[in-house]
């Protein structure tokens, strides 16, 4: 909601601000040690409110975050923003913090286009950087980024979205997004 709010900028601050609010009471950043409260929102729902931090949701409330022009943001935003930051660098951008030789989940490091709520790696590289975002942490998912980059220089749509009604990365279409992105990505900073 955040992230289209501002992508097609809308004026509706007042709104927005009531979501940021939402998220800067409930959402969480803990990595395992949570007891799942039965109240609002969590209710009994194990899948999203488990014991670990839904990663997902913290990745979708950082590209919602950091759509919301800089001079708009609200203090509450900029600190949930860099909340969203240090829970995926904790995870090195895609790796298990408790497993740290394994992916987060299998989903995550095929380059995949278009991006819906489960986006992969270099989804979540393009967010830091759009945030100016550039630490070690980062760097085993940068070497996973160039290892998949071809001969030519382009990388490949390794998981396409195929049940959508207007197919939009199919083909070579879905090469060049991917490759437009990593390149933004790799492109003034490593």
């Amino acid at each position: 909601m955040l992230y289209l709010h501002h992508y097609f900028q809308s004026d509706s601050d007042a709104m927005m601000n009531r979501v940021v609010d939402f998220f800067w009471e409930y959402q969480r950043f803990d990595d395992g040690d949570f007891i799942t409260p039965k109240e609002f929102p969590y209710h009994k729902n194990q899948s999203c409110y488990g014991k670990h931090t839904c990663y997902w949701g913290v990745v979708k409330l950082l590209k919602g975050l950091s759509f919301i022009p800089v001079e708009k943001r609200s203090d509450k935003a900029k600190l949930l923003l860099q909340r969203c930051i240090d829970f995926v660098l904790k995870h090195e951008v895609c790796y298990s913090s408790h497993s740290p030789s394994e992916f987060l989940h299998p989903k995550i490091s095929p380059l995949t286009f278009p991006n819906m709520y489960r986006g992969d790696f270099l989804e979540i590289l393009w967010l830091l950087k759009r945030e100016h975002v550039v630490v070690p942490q980062m760097q085993r998912a940068i070497e996973l980024l160039k290892e998949k980059m071809d001969q030519d220089g382009t990388f490949p749509l390794e998981s396409p979205i195929v049940n959508l009604t207007i197919p939009i990365g199919k083909g070579e279409k879905g090469r060049t997004l991917v490759t437009h992105r990593a390149r933004m990505v790799l492109e003034k900073t490593f």
